[in-house]
């Protein structure tokens, strides 16, 4: 990951997987049922020339035959693996050939325009080492749980939005959610994204905030703790910050994302549906 010395590992990593798409603009009202008509037609004749490309390549059913195959191997080891956290040098290595195997399958050129990148996403797997670092973040009394970012478009097709959050658990908390209890302390961080190329996103820190959620003694459920940047500072840092605090997406389809970061670390998502 990129350095960012006043922040700790736990928001350097929240900071990360920023990547969104913005919703394509709106119609104008007296035109909508011409700009409709317009668009069906353009989309029939996109569905018909999609077949005959798929039919005069072969190569693109095997293609995608194969990338459900690596998805689906990726995703089991990465489980057996807890998302890497329990993985040896060995094993990081063979879950990154699989990676990129997949990654030369990609194809979606410019996912930076692309609406799959919205919604919520968890995370599979990543050898990112500020991430697997999280794991000895809890300590004694906790355990860290689900990993997730949701996306949103910002105001601009260039300007998007991700909110990144990491669960930490009670220690045990298998056994509280075997007997119908479960609470969690869920950190959440805001990020701030503006394009940079067909594949890049840069990205900003814009604020955190921390809740807790579930069963809680009495019923009880304290308010959030936030804290948020200035608009002025958002924008000056994402100047400073465009060239150094970025992601790539390798790999985009409808429900598997890949992320390398500056020091080509990955991160592979799953959309929750």
């Amino acid at each position: 990951m990129p350095a960012l010395p006043a922040l700790p590992a736990l928001l350097r990593w929240l900071l990360a997987p920023a990547l969104i798409m913005s919703v394509q603009g709106a119609f104008q009202l007296n035109g909508v049922a011409q700009v409709t008509r317009a668009s069906s037609s353009i989309a029939g004749h996109g569905h018909r020339t999609s077949a005959i490309q798929a039919a005069a390549d072969p190569t693109r059913f095997v293609d995608q035959g194969i990338a459900a195959g690596l998805k689906e191997d990726l995703r089991l080891r990465a489980a057996r693996l807890n998302r890497g956290f329990s993985a040896s040098p060995t094993q990081l290595e063979d879950l990154r050939s699989i990676v990129t195997e997949l990654e030369s399958l990609n194809l979606e050129t410019v996912p930076t325009r692309s609406r799959d990148l919205l919604g919520e996403w968890r995370l599979d797997y990543t050898d990112a080492r500020d991430v697997l670092s999280l794991a000895l973040f809890p300590g004694a009394i906790a355990e860290l749980g689900e990993i997730f970012q949701n996306i949103e478009p910002g105001l601009s097709m260039d300007e998007f939005k991700a909110a990144n959050v990491v669960e930490l658990l009670p220690r045990g908390s298998a056994i509280l959610n075997g007997l119908g209890m479960r609470s969690a302390v869920r950190y959440r961080v805001l990020a701030a994204c503006n394009v940079q190329n067909e594949t890049r996103l840069s990205l900003v820190f814009m604020g955190l905030s921390a809740q807790l959620e579930g069963d809680t003694p009495f019923g009880f459920q304290p308010p959030p703790l936030e804290a948020s940047l200035p608009q002025e500072l958002i924008e000056r840092l994402q100047e400073l910050a465009a060239e150094r605090v970025y992601l790539d997406t390798t790999y985009l389809d409808k429900d598997l994302r890949v992320i390398r970061g500056p020091t080509q670390e990955i991160y592979v998502l799953s959309k929750v549906l």
